[in-house]
């Protein structure tokens, strides 16, 4: 089954519209200068949107590469080789699969890009209101400043204070200055994302249950668990494969344009944008490291194993030890 052409070209022209889009936000806010609100926030809703046009704009794609995958396979390895032509010989059940894992993928890129960046200009964003390792006791009157200091250094004798001569609120607040805290909360969501990516190429071994290859599989290599284990962690390593590829392209398109709109500032004296390092290496671990553990995990996972109806007058014992047949394509 071939994708309609409509749908490639439709897909095509929303990826087109999604970075142009993007590409536009991030042409809208590559100066350092000040920003109103309003406009800051509509340019980066737009290149948000525009993200997700590409992301929707590669869905067709994704049968279309099944496809090819199932047609160039002939010098693979059998195992290999029966795998993909089962991926993309079944595209209906393992195209929603393989998109989620791209989309998943996408995600967990753009996020690592968009926080190497903005964790570049919030470091240089960043003034210390005392020396590393200072007490910083603010929120109460001037004249109360003596007594504070002398309860502050009977608690902690030795510890440099540094006073602030404002008052900020009815209750004094006092914290110890570390220098600039990179925040970690994205992680969080990269480690959700990468979840989400692994479970849609494991979604696919449990697809895989009364499929033709496998089938074939179970006659060729005598109906073992290891055969079984081998094409499950083959289809899922594939499958994990074609998703990440496909969202590590779209996820650095995004992330890239991105962080010009997220960067800017809606300050009345902007700092101008600093340098930072895209995350290649994290990259590259993740296009390579979330098909091997996929194949890792779907390999490890107990074979679902499939008895097979016996033709009629079969006796029940002999099904599923058939030998293998000329017309079943290894």
């Amino acid at each position: 089954m071939s994708v309609p052409r409509l749908h490639l070209v439709w897909g095509a022209a929303l990826s087109m519209i999604g970075i142009g889009v993007m590409a536009f936000a991030a042409w809208s806010t590559h100066e350092d200068q000040h920003y109103d609100d309003f406009g800051w926030a509509m340019t980066t809703l737009a290149a948000m949107m525009g993200g997700a046009l590409l992301l929707l704009g590669q869905g067709p794609f994704v049968p279309w590469l099944l496809g090819i995958l199932g047609r160039r396979v002939v010098r693979l390895p059998p195992p290999l080789r029966m795998a993909a032509r089962d991926v993309a010989g079944r595209r209906a059940r393992t195209t929603p699969a393989v998109a989620t894992t791209m989309v998943a993928t996408a995600l967990a890129i753009t996020t690592m890009i968009i926080a190497a960046a903005t964790t570049a200009q919030s470091r240089a964003e960043y003034h210390p209101q005392a020396r590393p390792g200072a007490l910083l006791v603010d929120g109460f009157w001037t004249e109360e400043a003596a007594t504070v200091r002398a309860a502050v250094q009977h608690e902690l004798p030795g510890i440099p204070i540094a006073q602030s001569e404002r008052r900020l609120g009815e209750a004094a607040v006092a914290y110890v200055e570390r220098g600039f805290q990179a925040p970690t909360g994205w992680l969080v969501l990269v480690a959700v994302m990468v979840s989400v990516a692994l479970g849609g190429a494991l979604a696919m071994t449990l697809q895989a249950t009364g499929s033709r290859s496998r089938r074939v599989l179970l006659r060729a290599g005598g109906g073992s668990s290891a055969t079984l284990r081998l094409f499950a962690a083959c289809r899922a390593g594939l499958g994990a494969a074609c998703g990440t590829a496909m969202g590590a392209v779209a996820g650095c398109v995004i992330g890239l344009l991105l962080v010009w709109p997220l960067t800017a500032s809606i300050e009345w004296e902007p700092m101008p944008r600093v340098a930072f390092d895209t995350p290649w290496p994290s990259i590259a671990a993740l296009v390579i490291g979330l098909p091997v553990l996929a194949a890792v995990a779907a390999g490890l996972a107990p074979p679902r194993m499939t008895v097979r109806s016996a033709p009629p007058g079969e006796p029940p014992g002999r099904q599923g030890t058939h030998a293998h047949r000329p017309g079943d394509r290894l």
